[in-house]
């Protein structure tokens, strides 16, 4: 008869204890890293928004800047109002020919043109203003 192979040896309770704290240990780390990424993945979410916002918000307030800038670059001339009827005509032509070039939006178009006001034109312009504002009436 052959010899009968040795059985293998029974795990001990002290064993089993290890596996299962094993087990739970990589239990525990799987969930870590699970709650790790969906917190990464909330933290750059936020991060996205808040940066698509504040690029969003520089670039309008570039574009605001900028038209002031643009309009200033056409050499845009100044006005007195120590001139001839027909210069004031050549200076309101100029200055429409810059707003179209700039695509000047409506509501700059005043705060431009009255800022290359000086002397005489913009003393005029601050009375004027004075008596619109007084009476309620729109500046355009």
């Amino acid at each position: 008869m052959t010899p009968r192979p040795p059985t293998p040896p029974q795990p001990s309770s002290e064993m089993n204890q290890i596996a299962r704290a094993i087990e739970i240990m990589t239990n525990s780390i799987q969930q870590q890293n699970m709650a790790m990424a969906q917190n990464h993945q909330t933290t750059m979410h936020r991060w996205e928004t808040t940066r698509s916002a504040a690029t969003a918000s520089h670039v309008s307030q570039s574009q605001e800047h900028m038209g002031l800038t643009e309009f200033m670059r056409h050499n845009s001339p100044k006005f007195t109002g120590n001139v001839t009827p027909d210069q004031v005509d050549q200076w309101i032509r100029e200055l429409e020919k810059i707003f179209r070039a700039t695509s000047c939006p409506e509501d700059k178009k005043l705060v431009f043109a009255t800022y290359l006001l000086s002397g005489e034109a913009e003393f005029w312009w601050m009375g004027a203003q004075q008596m619109m504002e007084a009476r309620a009436e729109v500046l355009d």
